[in-house]
């Protein structure tokens, strides 16, 4: 997709959410949040752009048929999980003041003391006469009843996969509504009409029912506690939206919501910076470095929502003097969660790793990633190369031992910067850039296939220091050191 499409394609998706502005329902449609120029969240509005009509429509029919299918599987899991896994939303604290909805992505999180996300965030809200309670987004197969039990700190709470059949039919039957609602809309043009037709058959998505439930959730659990603030991660994801609608609507405005923004600022970012109607929107934003609060001061929400630097801790504690030369003659390949993007890396490492024999590879994986997925579509990774590795070592490891870090949109690469690695962005002609990190600016170090590493194998010393100069420089406005001072501002306003 060009940019050119992209910019059209984020107008006319906004176009249609926002003739239903005040509809939860129209807003929790997934795929009208165009939320970046990933290709992971662009694969699905490829389609419109198919210039081929009858192809269009046939494959229309097709995911219809697939959310069909998915359906009446989901359907059938909801009765497992609700009749022998007895998953049920667990009521709150009555204590409970804060609460954060973050994101459970795999069972060692069990083991963790502070929240992925959030850090020690809960703590730092919580006093003796109040407590703040983590719910967690279900993202394994593991039930919640099980993982519940599981916790040690009672203040940590996993979400259950569904509602009860009552509320499950009563979204379907809402998306069914406003899906015949979104045929009716008036067209402008023959990509708005594709985009409407899109539109109506995502609105039997899984991702788009996700969205509804997940707030209805929270509606219901707010409806016997009385918190004062509700704090999402915040991304631009629909989910997030409907969140703060329903727990307005639960409080009758009493609560206030609060999301922070803790990856990076992507250049062509987009949902995360549209303002909705004012009940979907934050009513402040948590920025992870300055460069984000200044891209929200120049957007919409610079007339509605307090924006405030928390910082992050994604920032490692590595002195910028302690950085040596010669490089160390490893390359540490950062993958993402989407198996397509970990696929990509992954046959570039396999052509690399024959160009450089006398060099290392070390694979690290999301936590998101199935490596057993990986390895059946790629064999050779169950018996691998002598130069090649899956890491199975911390991260500040891996970084110690590597001299050279080649990414695609994973903002690990901001750690691996101050550890000192040379940064190597592996793009493809005719795509829109999703360097975090936006290198270009920078110096030209990005390779678009294997034959390329040497231009950056040759880098003299001078060129090392001074390249990590800059690139620490650059650091210092997309990151903060995390500031939890800003509490009692938060508390005042």
């Amino acid at each position: 997709m060009t940019e050119k499409q992209y910019d059209i394609l984020c107008e006319a998706c906004d176009k249609i959410l926002k003739a239903e502005e005040n509809k939860p329902i129209r807003q929790a449609n997934n795929f009208l949040h165009v939320i970046r120029e990933h290709p992971i969240f662009l694969n699905k509005y490829v389609l419109i752009f198919n210039k081929n009509n009858t192809f269009f429509f046939f494959k229309l029919f097709q995911k219809i048929i697939l959310y069909f299918f998915i359906g009446i599987y989901k359907f059938y899991n909801l009765l497992y999980r609700f009749v022998f896994l007895k998953e049920r939303i667990q009521p709150l604290n009555l204590k409970t003041k804060t609460i954060f909805l973050s994101h459970f992505l795999n069972k060692d999180f069990i083991n963790y003391k502070d929240d992925f996300y959030f850090y020690n965030l809960p703590n730092v809200f919580q006093d003796s006469n109040s407590s703040s309670q983590i719910l967690y987004l279900n993202y394994t197969n593991i039930s919640s009843t099980l993982l519940n039990k599981m916790f040690i700190d009672k203040n940590k709470t996993v979400l259950p996969k569904y509602l009860p059949i009552y509320y499950e039919l009563k979204i379907k039957a809402k998306f069914f509504f406003d899906g015949i609602s979104l045929l009716k809309t008036k067209s402008h043009s023959k990509l708005e009409n594709k985009i409407k037709y899109q539109a109506f058959v995502e609105s039997f998505s899984s991702s788009s029912f996700f969205n509804y439930r997940l707030a209805l959730m929270i509606e219901l659990l707010l409806n016997n506690t009385n918190p004062n603030y509700i704090i999402t991660t915040f991304e631009g994801h629909a989910w997030e939206r409907l969140v703060y609608y329903f727990s307005k609507k639960a409080t009758n405005y009493k609560i206030r919501t609060l999301g922070y923004q803790h990856a990076i600022f992507f250049k062509k970012q987009h949902a995360i910076k549209r303002l909705l109607a004012k009940q979907f929107n934050p009513d402040v934003i948590l920025c992870s470095g300055l460069d984000a609060k200044n891209n929200f001061l120049n957007s919409d929400f610079n007339q509605q929502s307090k924006v405030l630097v928390l910082g992050t801790k994604r920032l490692a504690s590595v002195e910028e003097e302690k950085l040596t030369f010669p490089i160390k003659s490893c390359f540490l390949i950062l993958m993402e969660g989407d198996n397509l993007e970990c696929l990509k890396l992954i046959d570039l490492t396999l052509s690399l790793r024959l160009l450089l024999p006398e060099h290392l590879f070390i694979l690290r994986f999301h936590p998101l990633t199935s490596i057993s997925q990986i390895k059946s579509l790629r064999p050779i990774l169950k018996n691998l190369p002598q130069n090649l590795s899956i890491s199975s070592h911390s991260l500040e490891e891996d970084m110690i031992n590597s001299g050279f870090a080649i990414y695609r949109g994973s903002s690990t690469i901001i750690k691996a910067v101050q550890y000192g690695l040379i940064p190597i962005y592996y793009n493809f002609k005719n795509e829109m850039t999703i360097d975090p990190f936006d290198l270009s600016t920078i110096f030209d170090r990005n390779i678009s296939n294997s034959s390329e590493i040497f231009n950056i194998l040759n880098m003299e010393e001078e060129e090392y220091f001074n390249m990590h100069s800059q690139l620490n420089n650059k650091l210092k406005n997309i990151f903060s050191p995390l500031d939890y001072t800003i509490i009692d501002k938060i508390k005042s306003l």
